[in-house]
């Protein structure tokens, strides 16, 4: 979706609520998980989405892009969100691929051919 995206109409929106949350779990372990909220109108229909950018509740230690986030979309203000010219109800604010992807997709290779030797050689 990331890429594709990237083609999709660009439009003015206003961010009505972004904030972090972070879950304290024993010791020093914790995670992070950002919610967001702004609206947006195309064609004098109004829209609200939350997504601010694709895999956002897949993310593990990112509370550094999260505060970035927070400090870089303040609550009233205005930026370009990209939609969907198909269902205008899907959008996202931003449409680029982030370094935490790469990471994650990582965690998940090593973590599956983890398994996979566990698998055929136990």
């Amino acid at each position: 979706m990331t890429i594709i995206s990237r083609t999709w109409d660009k439009v003015l929106a206003t961010i009505l609520d972004l904030e972090i949350e972070t879950n304290h779990f024993g010791g020093n372990s914790e995670t992070h998980n950002i919610t967001t909220k702004y609206k947006y109108e195309i064609e004098g229909k109004s829209y609200e989405s939350r997504t601010l950018y694709f895999g956002q509740n897949l993310t593990f230690f990112a509370s550094t892009i999260f505060s970035n986030s927070v400090k870089k979309y303040p609550i009233g203000s205005t930026t370009i969100v990209y939609v969907n010219p198909i269902k205008k109800g899907q959008s996202v604010v931003e449409n680029d691929i982030k370094f935490i992807h790469y990471f994650n997709l990582t965690v998940l290779i090593v973590l599956l051919l983890g398994i996979n030797y566990i698998y055929y050689w136990y």
